[in-house]
């Protein structure tokens, strides 16, 4: 089986990636490239041909642009408030706070458009993965019999000055596309 964990730069995915990839028939791909061809994938069995479950994070829309893969793998959508994305970027990814709003309400629309294709895919807020609960929720959705082991030491969120307008007009937009991936 296929997996991909599509979501944005500062997340928190990586709690998700990290616990999977310590479960016995997974294995994490980490490529960081391009999924354009139903080909592709077969790099992410590289190394791994025992596991069950073959993943890769996907958090740019340029890593994801082939329309046959949709039927062909499961996704789990990561989506964070903006508050804390925003800290996030600027602090540990370099983003000046304009770029940081232009990514991730970008990558949000592209993430809303993912969960319209993908109608069995299971969409988790950060918050859902910080206290454990949205483990559970994929390890159903996987068919797995053993639960995801929960890895996560918690890090306190970055005290980076963001313009209060650019994260309520990012709250806006989250709180409208979060709307959208939960109700299909």
């Amino acid at each position: 089986m296929y997996l991909f964990v599509a979501t944005h730069l500062g997340s928190g995915a990586s709690l998700l990636c990290e616990s999977m990839n310590l479960h016995r028939v997974c294995a994490w791909h980490r490529g960081n490239g391009s999924y354009k061809h139903g080909s592709d994938l077969v790099k992410m069995k590289d190394g791994a041909n025992w596991a069950k479950v073959h993943f890769d994070k996907i958090t740019h829309n340029h890593q994801f642009t082939c329309p046959s893969l949709y039927r062909q793998c499961q996704f789990v959508y990561v989506i964070r408030e903006p508050a804390a994305t925003f800290a996030n970027l600027i602090q540990y990814k370099g983003y000046l706070p304009d770029r940081a709003f232009l990514y991730y309400t970008f990558r949000l629309r592209r993430l809303c458009e993912m969960v319209k294709k993908t109608p069995k895919s299971v969409v988790l807020r950060a918050d859902d993965l910080f206290s454990g609960r949205g483990l559970e929720t994929v390890q159903k959705s996987l068919g797995l019999r053993d639960p995801v082991p929960f890895a996560y030491t918690p890090e306190p969120v970055p005290d980076v000055d963001v313009p209060h307008d650019l994260v309520t007009s990012a709250q806006a937009v989250y709180d409208r596309y979060l709307s959208v991936m939960l109700k299909r």
